[in-house]
């Protein structure tokens, strides 16, 4: 009876090698740059959404009231970053485009002297505020509760 076991042996090897999926890589592959994922955000989806909505709210309204067109048109720059970041679900980049609004309020904020169009803008507070909680806590510094 053993030798009829070993005899069936060779066929049982060539079923089981010919189920394992032929693109599978006989060696472990590294993971390049563009497999590794940056930090997603850390809202869902539909919020997400919702706050590119205000985004472009902010962008397309807000904005063209402000009289320095230089001063608008680089915090402009500054939300589309942050906007496309939020469409990417990429956290590290809203991050830096927060960064980046937050040195262009100022900028802005300085830089008008209507005390109405001053209010304006700051009434994007709480629409950057829920951005900086859309960061992943793991990039979050100490930045990230500070006022715009």
């Amino acid at each position: 009876m053993m030798k009829r076991s070993l005899g069936l042996m060779p066929p049982v090897v060539a079923l089981a090698m010919g189920a394992c999926s032929p693109d599978a890589p006989a060696n472990p592959v590294s993971a390049t740059a563009a497999e590794v994922r940056a930090p997603a955000l850390a809202v869902d989806a539909e919020a997400s959404a919702a706050l590119r909505g205000a985004l472009d709210d902010a962008r397309t309204r807000v904005l063209p009231t402000l009289g320095d067109a230089v001063a608008g048109q680089r915090l402009d720059q500054a939300l589309a970053r942050a906007q496309a970041a939020l469409a990417a679900d990429d956290g590290a980049e809203l991050a830096a485009a927060l960064q980046q609004v937050r040195a262009e309020m100022a900028s802005a904020r300085a830089s008008l002297d209507d005390a109405g169009t001053v209010v304006e803008l700051d009434a994007l507070q709480p629409l950057f505020i829920t951005l900086a909680e859309a960061v992943p806590t793991s990039l979050r510094g100490a930045s990230a509760t500070q006022v715009f």
